[in-house]
């Protein structure tokens, strides 16, 4: 039996990546940072509003980044919950490579 490495699947397979980003108090530094991702480097931008007081999320929209998807909490979860919200949107949209 092959052992299965990064090598052999991506053979057969275009791995899915996507950048999880957690957000709150943000709205100035995150569409510079946004902005500075390549959309070609990556499937999926994920920016997860942590019931930002700022609106951190309705600024990453407003920059119409066609792979950049917003995921808003009712409630302030801090960053692990952020995180755990973007991995599990990651996983849903199919990505292999979540960072």
């Amino acid at each position: 039996m092959d052992s299965i490495t990064v090598e052999n699947v991506t053979k057969t397979k275009t791995l899915k990546k996507a950048i999880v980003v957690p957000s709150y108090k943000v709205s100035d530094s995150l569409p510079l940072l946004l902005e500075k991702i390549p959309s070609t480097s990556v499937d999926y931008i994920i920016v997860v509003d942590d019931k930002c007081p700022d609106g951190s999320g309705l600024g990453a929209e407003k920059l119409n980044k066609k792979n950049c998807v917003v995921i808003y909490h009712e409630q302030n979860q801090g960053v692990g919950g952020a995180v755990i919200s973007g991995y599990l949107k990651a996983l849903d949209l199919g990505c292999d490579i979540i960072v």
